[in-house]
C-alpha cells in the first residue's frame, strides 16, 4: 500500500514520475517466518505493477544462478544481455524514443543513452531538491525511462542529512545510477554494432559530463523555487555564481542543522529557513524571524545573503518578462509557503503506521473506501507540498476563502474556481498569505 500512495505523489514530485501500481489485490492471511523459528500471521496482498525494462536489463547479472527447475526457459545471462542490446531502439518507450534527437552525427543508440542519463539526472535534481530518498535507488530500481519503482523504502529526509560525510553538490545516493553509466557503455560498445566506431571512454566522459551538469543545473532550480523563486524564470537566467553555488550553500547550512551543529527552536529545519528566508520581503524581517528560532545569519552560512542576491537578479529578469514586482512578490510567498509546509505522512515511518492501523482496523473487511480516501486526500496535500507549479497557476488555500489559484501574469485570483477577482478587489489577500506565513 505504500508503494501505491508513494507512486502517486512521486508523478507530483518528478519531471517523470514513477512506474504505475494500479491495484493491490487482498489475499487473505499469509505467514511470515521469524528469525526465532516462530510464524506470525500476517494479510497478504498482491500488488499489480505495469510491465516495464529496468536499466539493469543491460547489465549482467553475474552471481544470478537460475533454479534447476526453470530448465532452457530462462535465457543464459551473456545472451539476454545480448539481445536487448541489439533490440534495444526496438524495446524502448516512445516516450524516449520521440526525444532522440537526428542530424548530430551519432546513432540512435548513442542519442538514446544520452537521453536516458538525462532524464535520470533530471529525476535525481528533483528528488534532492525535495528531500526524498528513494533508498535503493539503482538501477534495477530505474526503469529504461528513468521513473523510479521498487519504493519500498522512500521517504523524505530531515535536513538533507544523509550521512555525515554526505558529498556537497551531489547525493551519494544519486552517484550510484550515474556511475553505472560506465557499465551500460561497456555493454553497449562489446554488443551494439552500430558503436563500434565510437571510443568508450570518450562516451563516458561527453554523456557523464553531461548528465552531472543537467542535475547540477536542475538542483540549484529547484532549490531556488523553494526559497519561492519561479523555475520558469531561474531555469532561464544568464549564467551567474548566485544560482550556481546555491546547492552548495544550502548542504552547508543543512549540515549545521543536525543534532551535532547548531542548536535551533524544537521542531525547526531546512523547511523553516526555506520557508522565512521565501516570505520574508527584506533582510531585516528574516533576520526578527530566524532570531525566534534561536539562528543567526552565520548559522546559515554564505545562504542567508545568496538568497537575496539570487532574489535581485530573479525580479530584474521577471520585469523584462512583463511581471510586476507586486506579482512576483506576492508568487514568492506563496510558493515558499506551500512548498515547506509540513506534511508528516511523507515521512516514510509516519506513513507505515498509518497504513498499519488501517490494515489493523479492518483485518477481513475491505480496505478498498478507506485506502482510497486516504490516497485521495493525502495526495493532494503531497502534491500541495512537491509539485513545481507555473506562475499562471499558483495554488493554496486560506481558511477565510478555500482553495485559491493566483495568476502572477494576469495579477489576479480564483476562489474556488470562480471568476477572476484582481489586486484591488482583495487588497487583503496578501496580508493574510503573509500571517499564515508568519505562523507557520
Amino acid at each position: 500500500l505504500a508503494e501505491v500512495v508513494w507512486s502517486k505523489w512521486l508523478d507530483h514530485a518528478l519531471p517523470y514520475g514513477s512506474v504505475r501500481t494500479p491495484a493491490v489485490i487482498q489475499s487473505g492471511e499469509t505467514v511470515l517466518r521469524a528469525p526465532n523459528g516462530e510464524h506470525t500471521p500476517h494479510p497478504g496482498a498482491l500488488m499489480v505493477r505495469e510491465t516495464v525494462m529496468r536499466l539493469s536489463t543491460c547489465l549482467r547479472a553475474s552471481f544470478y544462478v537460475p533454479r534447476p527447475e526453470t530448465g532452457d526457459t530462462v535465457l543464459a545471462d551473456v545472451e539476454r544481455v545480448r539481445r536487448t542490446v541489439n533490440d534495444f531502439m526496438r524495446i524502448l518507450p516512445v516516450t524516449v524514443t520521440k526525444e532522440v534527437g537526428a542530424g548530430t552525427g551519432k546513432t540512435a543508440e548513442y542519442a538514446a543513452i544520452e537521453v536516458i542519463f538525462h532524464r535520470i539526472a533530471c529525476q535525481s535534481a528533483h528528488a534532492c531538491a525535495r528531500q526524498i530518498l528513494h533508498g535503493a535507488l539503482v538501477e534495477s530500481n530505474i526503469a529504461i525511462d528513468a521513473r523510479w519503482f521498487d519504493l519500498g523504502t522512500t521517504t523524505v529526509l530531515r535536513n538533507f542529512y544523509l550521512a555525515p560525510s554526505f558529498t556537497p553538490t551531489i547525493w551519494c545516493e544519486y552517484l550510484k545510477p550515474l556511475q553505472g553509466l560506465k557499465d551500460i557503455i561497456f555493454y553497449f560498445k562489446k554488443y551494439c554494432r552500430a558503436l563500434q566506431n565510437f571510443e568508450p571512454m570518450e562516451m563516458l566522459q561527453e554523456i557523464f559530463a553531461a548528465a552531472t551538469k543537467t542535475y547540477q543545473h536542475e538542483l540549484a532550480v529547484q532549490l531556488a523555487a523553494r526559497l519561492g523563486l519561479p523555475s520558469e524564470i531561474t531555469t532561464n537566467l544568464p549564467k551567474g555564481a548566485s544560482l550556481a553555488d546555491l546547492p552548495n550553500h544550502v548542504f552547508r547550512a543543512a549540515a549545521r542543522l543536525e543534532p551535532a551543529g547548531v542548536a535551533m527552536a524544537k521542531g525547526a529545519n531546512i523547511n523553516t529557513i526555506f520557508h522565512i528566508l521565501g516570505v520574508s520581503n527584506d533582510r531585516e524581517t528574516a533576520l526578527n524571524r530566524l532570531s525566534a528560532y534561536r539562528l543567526k545569519p552565520e548559522d546559515l552560512g554564505p545562504l542567508f545573503e545568496a538568497n537575496f542576491i539570487l532574489r535581485d537578479r530573479v525580479e530584474a529578469q521577471a520585469g523584462e518578462l512583463g511581471f510586476s514586482p507586486r506579482s512576483i512578490t506576492i508568487a514568492r510567498q506563496i510558493s515558499s509557503q506551500k512548498r515547506n509546509a509540513s506534511f508528516d505522512k511523507l515521512s516514510r515511518q509516519k506513513l507505515n503506521e498509518y497504513l498499519a492501523e488501517l490494515i489493523s482496523e479492518l483485518p477481513t473487511g475491505d480496505l478498498r473506501p478507506a485506502f482510497a480516501s486516504f490516497l485521495a486526500d493525502s495526495t493532494r496535500s503531497a502534491r500541495s507540498v512537491l509539485k513545481d507549479t507555473p506562475l499562471s497557476a499558483l495554488e493554496f488555500s486560506l481558511t477565510a476563502l478555500g482553495q485559491v489559484t493566483y495568476d502572477a501574469r494576469l495579477e489576479v485570483f480564483h476562489v474556488n474556481g470562480r471568476a477572476p477577482i484582481s489586486l484591488g478587489d482583495l487588497p487583503f489577500i496578501a496580508s493574510e498569505i503573509e500571517a499564515s506565513a508568519q505562523a507557520l
